[in-house]
């Protein structure tokens, strides 16, 4: 339950570092002009909040050792990509002018933090695993 809530608690923090970044981005990609009324601004937190706690809390199917590892991969992200996704439309991240193109690029960025985070736990097994080797020899 500890790293459950860890995991939630830190893809919460990503997920405002990412809402932060990418509405800095947005304001000068809208020289300015980006207005907030009728709590836009409150509600957009408020689904990054939602965003987080949905890719972090998927993260307890890692725990089960009877499931293989594509379908824990696939939990996890279909999951999180559901709560995205629900958010994204809601809020208007994704919208019918450029649809398909907003789509690839908002799942596209889902999938490569996911790869990032694989890529960093294989390297502290593989890490792990020749210290283990090291100590047996």
């Amino acid at each position: 339950m500890k790293k459950v809530l860890q995991a939630i608690l830190m893809s919460i923090a990503m997920a405002f570092t990412l809402f932060c970044l990418i509405g800095v981005y947005m304001d000068f990609a809208f020289r300015g002009q980006m207005a907030f009324t009728h709590y836009r601004f409150t509600k957009m937190v408020i689904g990054a909040l939602f965003i987080g706690i949905g890719f972090g809390a998927p993260t307890f199917v890692y725990q089960s050792e009877r499931l293989p590892h594509p379908i824990k991969a696939l939990i996890h992200m279909g999951m999180g990509l559901t709560v995205y996704l629900a958010v994204a439309f809601f809020e208007g991240w994704i919208d019918g002018a450029h649809f398909w193109l907003q789509l690839f690029v908002q799942v596209g960025t889902c999938f490569v933090i996911y790869l990032g985070f694989v890529l960093y736990y294989r390297h502290q097994a593989k890490t792990l695993n020749q210290a283990l080797q090291k100590k047996k020899h």
